[in-house]
């Protein structure tokens, strides 16, 4: 492909229905590229009927005040401005999730150079080498592609999750490490973020489970703490997945929103409470000095005792390597998430 040739992408149906639904979102701004002529989108025939049949359930649409005239008009839109395609080449490997079969059997008989999709069991399929020069990409790492110079973007290079590392699935795991994706797995939400990274390791992934599952089911420190020290740490270190997936939890168990703030901000502490301010400030101290002074360690230990303050040193010292697996291999935040 010569740099003056138009990307061209296939987009997942699902993103035209949110694109329509949330116009100032990702799949807005999607749109928008696309009437710009900012790519060439291509589409298969049995795509095209799937949208046509979406687009007509007018209940789905009628509780968000989008009306007919504006899905028609999407609707010309595509038909102007696509590519279509035919079916016909099989493909090079079966798919999990039977409805998932179309939209990429429509990006391989294209040969298109991207699928578009937030759906995870596509996105999981980003690195198989079976798709040769396919790449499957989120809608925010495609609009970022669009925003560069250059086609063959850095962001866009890295992939779907937009990480250095291709992702893996479960299934091309030795036993031994399924059994650890499983552990993972039992009491999250799947296998992200730093653990994308640590399960080419199994075993070491498996020990860092074991410490944060600790800190989850059996330090002596509350909910609402262990939260606020998890954001303070992925703060300073400027763990954006970090704190994209602990403010919604530390809303959750109790942490205060003033206390959020304040460390979301990197603000003065004085609106927090006593406690609140001493853990901050612990993390802090060891994270920007590399210490603690002797009184914020006499203060610490007065207020937490040996067990608790052992545990919030230990704390800090998790999320900073998961910070900084998360730095290192360029994981990034999960779009929609809140961030700094």
């Amino acid at each position: 492909m010569t740099g003056s040739e138009p990307i061209r992408a296939v987009v997942d149906t699902k993103l035209f229905v949110s694109g329509l639904l949330n116009p100032k979102g990702a799949p807005g701004s999607l749109l928008g590229m696309l009437r710009s002529g900012r790519f060439q989108l291509v589409i298969s025939l049995q795509q095209r009927v799937e949208l046509g049949d979406v687009f007509s359930r007018d209940r789905l649409f009628r509780k968000y005040g989008i009306g007919r005239e504006d899905r028609d008009n999407l609707l010309a839109l595509v038909d102007a401005l696509a590519e279509f395609v035919a079916e016909g080449r099989s493909l090079p490997l079966r798919v999990r999730d039977p409805k998932d079969v179309m939209i990429l059997q429509s990006a391989v008989d294209s040969a298109a150079d991207y699928l578009v999709t937030e759906d995870d069991d596509l996105l999981d399929l980003a690195s198989d080498h079976r798709l040769g020069a396919l790449k499957i990409v989120t809608v925010r790492a495609f609009l970022r592609g669009l925003g560069t110079s250059k086609h063959s973007a850095r962001m866009l290079e890295w992939g779907g999750r937009m990480g250095r590392l291709p992702t893996l699935t479960r299934d091309v795991l030795a036993p031994e490490g399924q059994a650890v994706w499983d552990r993972i797995a039992a009491v999250r939400d799947g296998v992200r973020g730093p653990y994308e990274v640590l399960i080419r390791v199994p075993a070491l992934a498996d020990r860092v489970r074991a410490l944060e599952d600790y800190f989850r089911f059996d330090a002596a420190l509350s909910d609402a703490e262990r939260e606020l020290i998890i954001l303070a740490t992925g703060r300073e270190l400027g763990a954006r997945f970090a704190w994209g997936v602990h403010e919604p939890r530390a809303r959750q168990v109790g942490t205060r929103p003033e206390a959020i703030k304040a460390v979301r901000d990197d603000s003065p502490l004085d609106g927090l409470t006593p406690r609140e301010r001493l853990l901050v400030e612990m993390v802090r101290a060891l994270l920007r000095e590399r210490a603690l002074s002797d009184n914020l360690y006499a203060r610490a230990l007065d207020d937490l005792g040996e067990r608790q303050l052992v545990e919030v040193v230990a704390l800090i010292g998790h999320y900073s390597l998961i910070g900084l697996l998360l730095n290192g291999f360029a994981v990034p935040p999960r779009e929609g998430s809140p961030g700094f």
